[in-house]
């Protein structure tokens, strides 16, 4: 409920269990603590915070002096209420969001423990980006370029297949991308004239019964 800021139904799920009023007041409060360090700011006003937060929020002070020093504090939102699956993070967690998708594009956080499963005592801090969300986002943004159209089609009726396959390893030979696709008798040319036109198709070369070539 914290994670996707339903404030009512915290208040509902926190509303019979024996917990301190003191605390119930600051998990209502969480969903609603997300902005700039200004929200570090509002949360150490707040009663029922203990000593290991008040070391968490005094570490996002220190991060975020060394982010104003590279000038991209504009660029930072801090979110008390963000929580993760994961169990083995051990401080902060983090996301990474840009424009052309709702979702974000990199997530992570720290995880101290974890790399002792695996045999080395060792501090850790890692991330994931999320290919498909950052080629949405970078689509979205027309920052993807399209191809220049390279490859080559030779379309080819069955009589003429070994022609077909002549050309092509002539064609290959001198470096040319080359798709070999047998023409279905009942479809006409032009469906193979869009299939190019959208899988950026250079140009088709056409062997047809009579053994004529043509290029389109």
């Amino acid at each position: 409920y914290l994670q996707n800021k339903n404030i009512f139904a915290v208040e509902e799920m926190l509303e019979d269990k024996d917990i301190d009023n003191s605390l119930k007041d600051l998990l209502c409060k969480l969903p609603d603590l997300f902005g700039g360090i200004e929200t570090i700011k509002e949360i150490l006003k707040l009663d029922g915070i203990n000593e290991k937060t008040l070391q968490g929020l005094d570490r996002l002070e220190k991060l975020y002096e060394i982010i104003e020093s590279y000038d991209l504090e504009e660029y930072i939102t801090f979110d008390l209420g963000l929580s993760s699956n994961y169990d083995y993070y051990s401080g902060i967690i983090f996301k990474a969001y840009t424009y052309g998708t709702g979702n974000a594009i990199v997530t992570g956080g720290r995880y101290d423990n974890l790399i002792e499963q695996f045999g080395k005592p060792a501090s850790a801090i890692g991330l994931a980006f999320l290919i498909d969300e950052l080629m949405n986002a970078l689509e979205s943004q027309n920052v993807l370029k399209k191809e220049e159209a390279k490859e080559i089609v030779i379309l080819y009726r069955s009589v003429n297949r070994k022609a077909a396959i002549s050309m092509a390893g002539e064609l290959r030979g001198n470096n040319k991308p080359v798709k070999l696709m047998r023409k279905n008798a009942d479809i006409s040319i032009d469906v193979y004239k869009e299939y190019a036109k959208r899988t950026n198709v250079q140009k088709i070369i056409y062997i047809d019964d009579t053994g004529e070539v043509r290029e389109f």
